[in-house]
């Protein structure tokens, strides 16, 4: 029978009695199209699956497994050299269930549309899983949209595709994130023309205790950010030790909440820790340099470029902002209406700055000059 992905029938497509494999009882697909069984791999590996689509069904139906049931388990089963190129997800379209312990490694493609290795939505539970491998395209590493949990899972992903397409934003583990993301990790090479997030694109949930790490590179007027591009929810412990340029050392914009988190990583762009701030940034820090090419319109900054009057900031910065090759010491931009709890410890700089006094944009253009 004709399947959707070159004459491949995915998992759950298709009514076929419980059937024994090497790694296990499999029941393959019940009369809602749901994965309902446990596929247990017991560490076995999938070796060269070639999956290759130009169209068809929805993105969740061209994977491994269309659909896992809240019921359904996938557990310790490795996928080596995977060869995708279509829309979705490899393991599966929407992970209702569990995942444990899966590994997706190889070359993940698309030209027109977004992919990801592990699910394109979750609304279950992800842990002790691991995305390694080259993508190609608008790619986020392990889910596209995370309703559901991800824990303890990592992604290493390599992208450099600044010039192929017209736009592609990456997030490192995940694209849009509104349920929960503990103890995760990511290590990223990312070089794309659109928006970056090291470890998530678009955060409006949960992110605590997890690590970013690597480089990240934005092209034209795009962000990229060591952490997260833009945040309307909470992250707390966390840390980024991501190389930037073009962006910002954690977040390009936060209009939500981030506690006791620090970036480490030297930007080139627009601030060390945060490039807009709107709400709130508690008891953070950066050890990072600025490198910035504008200082107009609250463009760069040693630690946050802009500020909203309201908007709160605590914490310390270590480094310093360099504009043509000249340090300035101003770690906060001037509209910041209150410095308490905040201070600026870069070696060199005036004792009155290390309490976190901004600079107006006049004051550090003199300093430059």
């Amino acid at each position: 029978e004709t399947g959707y992905v070159n004459g491949f029938m995915p998992i759950g497509d298709n009514l076929l009695p419980i059937q024994e494999h090497a790694f296990g009882l499999v029941t393959l697909r019940d009369p809602s199209g749901s994965f309902t069984g446990k596929l247990l791999g017991g560490g076995h590996k999938i070796k060269n699956l070639y999956m290759h689509s130009e169209g068809g069904p929805s993105p969740e139906k061209r994977a491994l497994i269309p659909v896992i049931d809240s019921s359904a388990r996938v557990e310790n089963l490795t996928l080596e050299n995977v060869d995708f190129d279509g829309v979705g997800a490899v393991l599966t379209g929407k992970n209702n269930g569990v995942i444990k312990g899966v590994t997706v490694e190889g070359t993940i493609a698309n030209t027109r549309d977004r992919i990801s290795g592990i699910a394109y939505e979750n609304n279950g539970t992800i842990k002790k899983t691991k995305v390694k491998g080259t993508f190609i395209g608008t790619g986020y590493g392990m889910v596209m949209f995370n309703k559901g949990n991800i824990q303890d899972s990592r992604a290493e992903i390599t992208m450099n595709d600044s010039s192929s397409y017209i736009y592609n934003d990456i997030g490192g583990l995940v694209f849009d994130n509104t349920g929960t993301i503990s103890s995760c990790t990511t290590k990223v090479d990312i070089d794309v023309h659109g928006n970056v997030g090291a470890l998530v694109l678009n955060n409006f949930g949960t992110v605590t205790n997890s690590y970013a790490s690597g480089k990240v590179a934005a092209e034209e007027t795009f962000y990229a950010s060591g952490f997260v591009n833009e945040n309307s929810g909470l992250i707390e412990g966390s840390v980024s030790n991501v190389s930037v340029q073009s962006g910002s050392g954690f977040v390009s914009q936060n209009m939500g909440t981030i506690k006791r988190s620090f970036a480490a990583g030297d930007v080139s762009g627009r601030a060390a820790f945060a490039g807009s701030n709107y709400a709130t940034i508690e008891d953070c820090y950066s050890v990072g340099d600025v490198h910035a090419d504008d200082l107009s319109h609250s463009y760069a900054g040693g630690f946050v470029a802009y500020n909203e009057d309201t908007a709160k900031v605590t914490g310390y910065a270590l480094g310093v902002l360099i504009y043509k090759g000249k340090k300035i010491c101003s770690a906060l931009p001037k509209n910041t209406k209150s410095t308490d709890g905040f201070y600026y410890l870069a070696d060199g700089c005036s004792d009155t700055l290390k309490t976190g006094k901004p600079l107006s944009q006049a004051a550090m253009l003199k300093k430059s000059s």
